[in-house]
């Protein structure tokens, strides 16, 4: 007795799924008008004025080569935005942009690295700023500035980052990063270290009442800008008579000891995966010795020697 043929019905039934399937998945997928536009816009092609550089490597000295009065009301923020993100020079034994200011009142420098080295030596060991009071470049009589400040031993070892975007990141998700990172540095970079200056303690909270200030904080592009205010009468120094001095600027390189353990992301395993769980940290404790390896050219110090002299006040 021949087959009843069931090709057509199969047919019928495999079309009527694929339906099912797709109307499912257009349900669940928002119509493109109502996705936001941070959501989707590749970070690369965002011009935010956050993340714009007038700075060119090629075109800034060594060393600042120009006394500058500091804007008005600057503020010790983590952000260059009083500063117009113009740097005054770029020191290429560093990699660092920086500019030196001053007021009345008080000295000021702001660092801006875009080099995870450079990023993870600051971070890790912290940035020295030594003002010699002489134009020899030596210690004697100076005063040094240290931030971040950690104590150096096993169990109080600096932090290193995993810094890097990919292309298509979104704005979304490299402001996710970016949160998270500084999140990070406010929790662990709350000593500032300093030699040399009377009245001082040698371990100085950020949250002081002496008018030295210091902090650092990640933008979008995941660049790291430095700010540091010390007031002129604790080095004993003054504006109106255009002191010159010479200064020294040492990144010191991550913690030989390793970085700090951060404990694991608490969330689901998704939010370890690329691109959000790129704002997670390296040396993330899992229990493996290799979570502490330190990369000898990110422990090793790097610094550079110039002189500045003071801007007097405008007539």
């Amino acid at each position: 007795m021949p087959q009843a043929n069931n090709t057509p019905v199969r047919s019928a039934l495999i079309a009527a799924l694929l339906a099912l399937v797709g109307f499912v998945a257009n349900a669940q997928s928002p119509p493109p008008s109502t996705l936001k536009t941070d959501s989707v816009l590749s970070l690369k092609n965002n011009s935010l004025d956050e993340v714009a550089i007038k700075a060119k490597r090629g075109e800034l000295p060594e060393t600042q080569q120009i006394s500058l009065r500091a804007p008005a009301k600057v503020k010790i923020d983590g952000k260059a935005n009083e500063w117009n993100n113009d740097f005054h020079a770029y020191n290429h034994h560093t990699n660092i942009f920086y500019s030196i200011a001053n007021d009345d009142d008080n000295l000021y420098l702001v660092v801006q690295a875009e080099d995870p080295v450079a990023i993870n030596k600051i971070v890790g060991g912290g940035l020295t700023f030594t003002i010699q009071p002489s134009l020899k470049q030596n210690y004697k009589d100076a005063a040094s500035i240290t931030y971040p400040a950690y104590r150096i031993t096993k169990g109080d070892a600096g932090v290193i980052f995993h810094l890097i975007h990919p292309e298509d990141t979104t704005t979304k998700d490299a402001m996710i990063m970016r949160d998270n990172h500084n999140q990070q540095l406010g929790h662990l970079c709350r000593w500032i270290r300093v030699t040399g200056i009377a009245g001082f303690d040698t371990l100085t909270s950020v949250y002081n009442e002496t008018g030295l200030l210091a902090t650092g904080m990640f933008d979008l592009r995941e660049r790291y800008t430095f700010e540091l205010r010390i007031p002129l009468k604790a080095l004993s120094l003054s504006a109106n008579e255009g002191t010159k001095f010479a200064y020294h600027i040492q990144l010191n390189g991550t913690n030989p000891y390793g970085p700090n353990p951060i404990p694991p992301w608490p969330g689901p395993p998704i939010m370890m995966m690329r691109p959000i769980g790129l704002f997670l940290m390296a040396g993330r404790a899992t229990g493996k010795p290799a979570d502490n390896y330190v990369d000898p050219i990110q422990a090793a110090p790097t610094d550079f020697w110039a002189e500045y002299t003071l801007a007097k006040s405008p007539l």
